[in-house]
């Protein structure tokens, strides 16, 4: 969270207290910086949200509530370990902050918060604000290390990053299916186990009718060739079939 309060004003003069307001934001990287515009300031870790997989994040500082002058508004780009290129750019190797640096943008003018419609903390409406420009008439891009404080010209005020403290992003989720699927997953995995190793056999048996006193009995069988006990079936289905007693099973006999 950050928090705006105005401060005394240099020269002595009154300056009408407007109390304390805080802002609570939640991003995936708190950067402590103090911003100051006029005699008003905004102070606190300021949330930036990563681009790519090491950790290159932007954020964006809002200082509405300025005693007098425009509003201010800061673009930043945050690189944790930052390495210059061959064409005077900056890019980040690495995710943990051995070299962090900060690339700053400033502007001046309306951020569109008195309309009170919500905004984007990630996000800086430029539609009525004007960058700040340096001496060479170019919009004025800083560079920021912890620690170090930087004036704005203009007399826009100071700002100073106090701090790159780690931190750590968790995503919690609680979904009562799953034990659900758990079981029909291991019942599936026991169905397939009894088809695999449960011995599969078929029997036929046809009854052809021939004079009075016969008929034709035909039978066959179809299992795996380890399957020993097939045999043992027909000849059973056999026996029955023809009227005669089921022959007993092998272990049976031996017992005998």
């Amino acid at each position: 969270s950050y928090a705006l309060r105005p401060l005394p004003d240099p020269s002595g003069a009154p300056v009408p207290s407007h109390g304390v307001t805080t802002v609570h934001t939640i991003g995936d990287m708190n950067v402590p910086i103090n911003a100051g515009i006029g005699f008003a300031r905004a102070s606190g870790a300021v949330p930036f949200l990563p681009q790519d997989g090491v950790y290159t994040s932007t954020g964006v500082i809002k200082v509405p509530d300025v005693t007098s002058g425009d509003q201010l508004g800061l673009r930043a780009t945050l690189y944790p370990s930052a390495v210059p290129t061959t064409d005077g750019g900056i890019v980040s190797v690495n995710p943990q902050s051995t070299n962090p640096v900060i690339l700053l943008t400033a502007y001046t003018g309306d951020l569109g918060l008195d309309s009170g419609i919500p905004q984007n903390v990630y996000q800086l409406d430029e539609s009525q604000l004007s960058p700040v420009r340096g001496d060479d008439g170019l919009p004025l891009v800083v560079d920021l290390r912890p620690g170090d404080t930087i004036t704005l010209p203009d007399g826009l005020g100071t700002v100073t990053w106090d701090s790159l403290p780690r931190f750590v992003a968790l995503d919690l989720r609680a979904d009562p299916s799953l034990p659900w699927i758990l079981g029909t997953s291991l019942a599936s995995l026991l169905g397939i186990g009894i088809s695999l190793f449960a011995p599969r056999r078929r029997l036929w048996l046809i009854l052809t009718p021939g004079d009075e006193e016969h008929t034709l009995v035909e039978a066959a069988a179809l299992a795996p060739p380890h399957d020993e006990a097939a045999t043992r079936a027909l000849a059973s289905a056999l026996a029955v079939a023809s009227g005669k007693p089921a022959p007993r099973p092998r272990a049976y006999q031996e017992d005998l």
